[in-house]
This record gives C-alpha cells, sequence and structure tokens, in this order.
C-alpha cells in the first residue's frame, strides 16, 4: 500500500524556470522523509522550461511528486485545479520562487505526523535575492500545547498579518466548504489567509522557520510598480473578502473578526494610496465605485469604516487621507495629495 502523505505541497508556478530547481530542492534534502510529502506542481500554462523542469522532478521522485499542466489561469486557478487532488493531512501553499529552510523543515513534517489541529503555523522569514535574510516573522503563543483560534487572535497585533507563507491548513477542514479562490488576477493569496480560517478551531505551532519568502524579484506582483499596474485586482480580492467577512460574522471568534478586518483595512489603505498617487482616470472611477460600496458596508459593520484612515506623506504632516478625497468630491488633485510616498505603504503593507 502507498505511504499515507502527511504534507501537501501545492507549488503555483508561471515562467519560474528560473526559481523552480531550487524550490523543490529545498523539498527534498538528505533528511527530509519525502515519501511523506505530496508536492503538486501546478504549471499555469508556462511559456518557459517550468514544466520540462517540472516533469524531469516528477520522474525523480514518481511517489511524491506530481505535475499539473494547464491553461494559463493565473495564482487562484493554480490552487483551485491543486486542491481537490490533495492527498496530505495537511495542506501548505509555496510559491515557486520562494523556499523551505532546509535546516527546520525535516522537523517540521515530522511534527505534522503527529498534529492533529485545524492549523499548524510556523515562522517565516523574508529573504533577498542573495539569500540575506531581512525580518522573520513569529508568533507569540506556546509550542508546547494546542491553542484555540480565541487565544491566538489576542496576540495577533493589528498592524500584522500571519501571511500565507506561515500556516498549513488540515485538509479536511476544506470538505463540504465549497473553497474556490477567484481565478484570472494575482493577490489571491490573500483569500487563502482570510476565509478558510474561518473553519478552524484548534492551533499547533511549529516555531521554527520553515518558509524562506523571496523579496526584491523583478517583476514580483507585491513591487510598487507592479501593484500600481494591478491594483484594480486587488480590489476584485478585498471586496471578495470583505464581503464574506461581513456575511459570515456570526461564524468568525469575534477577536479573529475584527484582527481579519483591521488586516483588510490595511491592504485597502494601500489600494487607496496607489490609486490616489497615480490618478489613472480609469482606476479612479474604480475606486470611487469601490468606495462607494465600502460605505454601505460601513452602515452596518464599523470595522469598514475607512474615513479615519491617515497617512504621512512627510513626518509630523498626517491626515484624513480618504475623508479628505470624499470631502474634496473624490478629486485625486486635492492640495494635500501632491506629496507622495505610496510606494513606502506598500513596501510595509507586503513586508518587502
Amino acid at each position: 500500500m502507498p505511504t499515507e502523505k502527511t504534507l501537501s505541497i501545492i507549488i503555483p508556478s508561471y515562467n519560474m524556470e528560473t526559481y523552480l530547481p531550487q524550490c523543490l530542492d529545498s523539498l527534498l534534502g538528505p533528511d527530509v522523509p519525502v515519501e511523506l510529502l505530496d508536492i503538486i506542481v501546478v504549471n499555469d500554462g508556462s511559456r518557459d522550461r517550468t514544466s520540462e523542469i517540472a516533469h524531469s522532478y516528477a520522474d525523480r521522485y514518481p511517489d511524491s511528486i506530481r505535475v499539473i499542466d494547464k491553461a494559463n489561469g493565473n495564482y487562484g486557478s493554480c490552487i483551485n485545479a491543486a486542491l481537490p487532488t490533495a492527498r496530505g493531512r495537511y495542506v501548505k501553499i509555496l510559491d515557486a520562487d520562494d523556499s523551505f529552510a532546509p535546516e527546520s523543515f525535516p522537523a517540521y513534517v515530522r511534527f505534522l505526523t503527529t498534529a492533529t489541529a485545524d492549523l499548524v503555523l510556523n515562522d517565516y522569514a523574508t529573504v533577498d535575492p542573495e539569500g540575506k535574510t531581512h525580518q522573520t516573522f513569529r508568533f507569540k503563543i506556546s509550542p508546547e500545547r494546542s491553542t484555540s483560534i480565541h487565544e491566538l487572535a489576542q496576540t495577533l497585533l493589528p498592524g500584522k498579518d500571519m501571511g500565507m507563507h506561515g500556516r498549513a491548513y488540515l485538509r479536511t477542514i476544506f470538505s463540504g466548504f465549497n473553497y474556490h479562490q477567484t481565478e484570472g488576477i494575482s493577490y489571491t493569496d490573500i483569500e487563502w489567509e482570510a476565509i478558510p480560517i474561518v473553519r478552524v478551531n484548534s492551533i499547533s505551532y511549529f516555531n521554527k522557520t520553515v518558509y524562506r519568502y523571496l523579496v526584491g524579484r523583478n517583476g514580483q506582483t507585491v513591487n510598487p510598480t507592479v501593484f500600481a499596474r494591478n491594483v484594480l485586482q486587488m480590489i476584485k480580492v478585498e471586496k471578495k473578502i470583505i464581503d464574506f467577512l461581513y456575511n459570515n460574522k456570526s461564524n468568525y471568534d469575534a477577536v479573529l473578526y475584527q484582527y481579519l478586518f483591521n488586516v483588510q483595512r490595511r491592504i485597502c489603505k494601500t489600494i487607496y494610496a496607489s490609486i490616489l498617487d497615480n490618478a489613472n482616470p480609469g482606476f479612479i472611477k474604480a475606486l470611487i465605485d469601490f468606495d462607494k460600496w465600502i460605505q454601505n458596508i460601513s452602515a452596518d459593520e464599523p470595522h469598514a469604516d475607512f474615513s479615519n484612515m491617515t497617512l504621512a506623506y512627510l513626518p509630523k504632516l498626517e491626515f484624513k487621507f480618504i475623508a479628505y478625497w470624499r470631502n474634496n468630491k473624490w478629486n485625486c488633485n486635492a492640495p494635500k495629495f501632491r506629496l507622495r510616498r505610496t510606494s513606502l505603504i506598500i513596501k510595509k503593507s507586503f513586508h518587502i
């Protein structure tokens, strides 16, 4: 009989020939119990050697690596293609330009073999293209015992998010849930952070750095220039998440709900700042429509009230920029918008 799989690792991959070998090698070290892994590389219609590289690894590890070749549909479509086929007790996403830490990954897999919690958290770090660690993100809960979602939520800081890098979900929480990520756009990893967690009650914590998140790569979706170009995609993602939170409030722990809304507020702040900074007429119209929708939500949900959001364009110069924009009849050329620091806001929001 085939070995029961402990961890399914979904790797969305589009034109990742430069990074995919390092990504996969980080999962296949000599101390890793590879037989416990279900690695699913989803080739999202790549036009380079991504598929060839993925299949070469699958040929070497046929019991642990599978490849799904599909037409391009962007990030969410990769998760949607792989998740129903996952065989591991736990499911984790690994971007193809990222990697797992070889010094801790073997112990992490073994930790998961005895875990029973709905969600297993791990530390993660941001690294630059030279491999230098910039920041390490840790959780303030005990690794010695299982924790409730309420206990976790009480430890989370308003300005910090857990990130998709620090979590593995128990696969059975998706049973009957009909979880489906938005397709055709980027940034849907945020959906993975905010939506499945509604099914989580118990949490375990592996308190070592497992995930190494690459920052500073050219063309990365969180790069301020790329973000400004794709910001309408982020509006679509945020509308879906905020709508889900709003309509499922009773199913969330109250403290977690407030925390998740605070994360969305921070992300929405980057949306407003980016569009107002670049003043693209088409984007402004989309932002006005989004803003009207948000104001309707905020009539019943105070967490969606963005009117008190402040922006610091210069040290000691802060103002409630969304309220200011609304009061100036959605005019992005009003006097206080002449000093720009949007790229700093985006970098801070996405830990880059």
